[in-house]
């Protein structure tokens, strides 16, 4: 086990990696990463979303609308206020920005007081929303983002992606792929992810797809709170969240997160587009449960879900997931996606995909350095420091 971080270290750490972390005024124009393929960088909330229109056009093509849909709203939520969304669009030409796009990578760059520390992650442990292309070519695609944004003095990048056709053998190659003038290391690792259910065209035959005990649950839960609370479901609550008796849901809900950042999210959620918030009330006007999420082309994503702390023996958040699948089967959704997965034992029925958890980062004294910085400061909110901490992981030399 790594042996703790003194915190008279830090200011050197962050000061050495500073030194050669790219800043917020890099330059835009292409430069070439593979042969026959150009990047652009495009880094903040503004320069990104001037190429959505762009994006979307992309994205039809490669059938992942609902991605390209919903990037300004992913970019733009309070918590990435200490992160710069980066965005890699590559092209196939010389370099001059006009060839046809291959893909697109979106990720950020971590800050330390302002400024850019060369450290990249993704925020997508499913890698579901992180590369644009055909599905075939996403190891090509990051690892043309990746090379790319080493050129411009990244340090550390971690990209996580929807696993396909490419095995160890054929990452190795594209890592290694660049122009030769740097020496870097790099690892991968591959994880099964569950977090997406196929809804069924009726709400029994979408139970019939989960275990006997889940089934049984989600029936006798939510029976149990309609003759103990008489409880309804409201599908909009958009009318309700400002007042007294929906702030009380807010104040009672997870210790663990305070009441105005609850608050924040709540208000931040009203501007995105395609948002719903439905709730669960009970007779005597007590909010038990609301849930929050994104409706975007026959997809669902479940976002966050609060529930009332004062009915422990309730099972509000089975309550409210029963009346919430058969309120979205009965819209015709066809898939419903909880963002970053669910532990409730519905997650048994869901989909099995794989995701590469792809690392690369400088090998040199300040590449060592961002990297332990990474993977000490950012430990407690960070999978990159995760993945770095990982005495599993195997990593491989390449000049790049």
């Amino acid at each position: 086990m790594s042996s703790p971080l003194r915190l008279e270290c830090i200011p050197s750490l962050v000061s050495d990696a500073l030194n050669e972390a790219p800043q917020n005024d890099v330059e835009q124009h292409s430069q070439r990463v593979f042969e026959g393929v150009s990047a652009t960088i495009f880094r903040g909330y503004r320069e990104i979303v001037d190429q959505l229109p762009l994006l979307i056009q992309f994205a039809e093509q490669c059938s992942q609308r609902p991605v390209a849909d919903q990037i300004d709203y992913y970019i733009s939520r309070p918590f990435q206020r200490e992160k710069t969304p980066c965005l890699v669009l590559l092209r196939s030409g010389p370099g001059d920005g006009e060839g046809e796009i291959d893909g697109a990578v979106l990720l950020y760059e971590f800050n330390i007081r302002g400024r850019g520390t060369g450290i990249f992650a993704t925020d997508d442990k499913s890698g579901t929303r992180t590369v644009l292309g055909p599905p075939e070519n996403y190891s090509r695609i990051v690892a043309a983002a990746m090379h790319a944004l080493i050129e411009r003095g990244a340090h550390v990048i971690l990209i996580t992606y929807q696993e396909m056709s490419c095995d160890e053998n054929g990452i190795a190659e594209l890592m290694g792929a660049g122009k030769g003038q740097r020496r870097a290391m790099w690892t991968s690792q591959r994880r099964e992810i569950r977090d997406r259910l196929e809804l069924q065209p009726t709400y029994d035959a979408t139970l019939a797809t989960f275990g006997k005990h889940t089934r049984r649950n989600l029936r006798y839960y939510r029976r149990k709170a309609e003759e103990e609370l008489c409880c309804e479901f409201i599908p909009d609550v958009t009318a309700e969240i400002f007042g007294g008796p929906f702030s009380e849901l807010l104040r009672q809900a997870n210790p663990s997160i305070e009441y105005e950042a609850l608050r924040e999210r709540l208000q931040w959620h009203l501007r995105a587009r395609f948002r719903f918030i439905a709730g669960l009330r009970s007779a005597d006007g007590v909010w038990l449960s609301c849930i929050a999420g994104r409706r975007v082309h026959g997809e669902t994503m479940i976002d966050w879900q609060i529930n009332h702390g004062g009915y422990p023996k309730a099972s509000l958040s089975t309550v409210m997931r029963s009346y919430f699948l058969e309120h979205e089967v009965g819209l015709g959704s066809k898939v419903l996606f909880f963002e970053e997965g669910t532990p409730h034992t519905m997650e048994l029925s869901f989909l099995k995909e794989g995701a590469v958890d792809l690392v690369f980062r400088r090998e040199s004294l300040r590449g060592f350095l961002t990297a332990t910085l990474a993977s000490r400061l950012l430990a407690n909110k960070s999978f990159l420091a995760l993945c770095l901490l990982n005495p599993e992981l195997r990593w491989q030399r390449v000049r790049c």
